[in-house]
Formats: C-alpha cells, structure tokens, sequence
C-alpha cells in the first residue's frame, strides 16, 4: 500500500491532513486490507469524529467491518451501514480523481499515466 501511497501523492497529502499531526501514512495504513478501505477509514474518523487508532483497532485487530465499528463507536448513529458504504464509495472516486490527476505532460508534450 506504500506504493499505491506514493503514486497518489495529493491524495496522501489529503489522509494526512485528515488525521492526528505526526501521523505516518506508511504505519497508519499498514493491517487494511487495501487503499480503498483504509481511506474509507480515515474518512469515517474525520467525519464521525472517531479516533483513527480506535477505528484501526477494531477493523484490524478485531476483524469488524467498517460498519460495524462506527454501529459499535456511535450507536446512536441511525445508517451505519449506509454511511459505510457511502465512506467505501467516496473512497473509490478519491482514489480514482487522484489518479487522473497524477498525469503529467512530458517534455514532447505527450500525456503519461501514473499507474496504480
């Protein structure tokens, strides 16, 4: 995931600002099982106001489904299963924007790809 991190630099820039000050991405998101659902994590933690190593714990360790950690975190949150999908979904086009945005333009004026 490491790797995914560095293609997508705008996208890290934006994890970052979304959790605790001193944060490294690389130990942040190291136990999920893909970028998909890590930024999905870090999206309900600054959304719900769910702190990122108590949201971390649950679905690594404990092996609870995104929607089951913010159910267990904020029961009186009334679709948590519908905020987890919409989290997973946003996550999805996050990583996708920030792949069409990581294209350059090279010195013959001809358009590359970063990959994923």
């Amino acid at each position: 995931m490491q790797m995914k991190l560095q293609g997508h630099t705008n996208l890290a820039s934006r994890l970052q600002s979304r959790l605790p000050a001193g944060t490294n991405l690389t130990t942040a998101s190291a136990g999920f099982r893909n970028l998909g659902q890590f930024v999905a994590a870090v999206n309900v933690c600054h959304n719900l106001g769910i702190p990122f190593a108590e949201l971390k714990t649950r679905m690594v360790e404990r092996h609870m489904s995104l929607g089951q950690v913010i159910q267990d975190a904020r029961p009186t949150a009334i679709h948590s299963t519908t905020i987890a999908s919409q989290a997973e979904s946003d996550a999805d086009l996050e990583i996708r924007s920030t792949t069409a945005t990581s294209s350059t333009t090279t010195a013959t004026g001809t358009r590359k790809h970063g990959g994923h």
